[in-house]
């Protein structure tokens, strides 16, 4: 079961979100709250983008707690660029009995990631917009042992997206993605995504 809610200033330049979601074997929780500003430059037009959300969940005996930042600038012609910071919080076997808690381990992982795109209107009906994003899970801490892992490999994801207009009110959307990283030891993957647009 998911449960949402969120608010909208008047001008739908600031908007909060919280959104929970419980699995039906109750061993499973999710909630996330998020944060997104608008900002509007003296020429009226949108140049950036702030967005923030703070969440956590329990998996059986796991239990996790996130947090990211992102900030994404919008181009006069087409293109939009940003990066994010996010971190994220493990606690694997967390028990809590008769006041006392139990951990197996608690580790820590910030990541940082950054992405450009840029739209190019070849015709009428088809936009192609090609993307870049360099992701690097750069840390890994583990509170109980006090070990820091710095971890030398990132992620790139090259791809594009197709926008083909069918009709006037209506899109198809076709986004294709590779994965690549720098360890030898994970492989190269694929993504395929389609889908659709009404305007009415």
């Amino acid at each position: 079961m998911t449960l949402g809610v969120s608010r909208s200033s008047l001008l739908g330049t600031e908007t909060y979100s919280i959104n929970g979601m419980v699995w039906d074997n109750l061993q499973q929780f999710m909630l996330n709250a998020s944060y997104s500003k608008v900002h509007i430059n003296d020429e009226g037009r949108v140049n950036r983008v702030y967005s923030a959300s703070l969440g956590g969940a329990r998996m059986f005996t796991t239990t996790m707690g996130n947090m990211s930042h992102s900030l994404v600038y919008m181009g006069e012609r087409g293109s939009v660029k940003g990066f994010a910071f996010a971190t994220s919080l493990l606690s694997i076997g967390f028990q809590f009995s008769q006041g006392n808690i139990a951990q197996d381990a608690v580790l820590i992982a910030p990541s940082l990631t950054g992405f450009y795109t840029k739209s190019f209107e070849y015709s009428p009906m088809l936009t192609i917009s090609p993307m870049i994003a360099i992701s690097s899970p750069f840390l890994l801490h583990d509170w109980f042992e006090n070990t820091t892992t710095w971890n030398k490999d990132v992620m790139a994801i090259i791809g594009s997206s197709f926008n083909i207009n069918l009709t006037q009110r209506f899109k198809l959307n076709v986004g294709l993605n590779t994965i690549h990283n720098t360890n030898k030891l994970i492989p190269m993957t694929w993504n395929f995504t389609i889908g659709s647009r009404f305007s009415f």
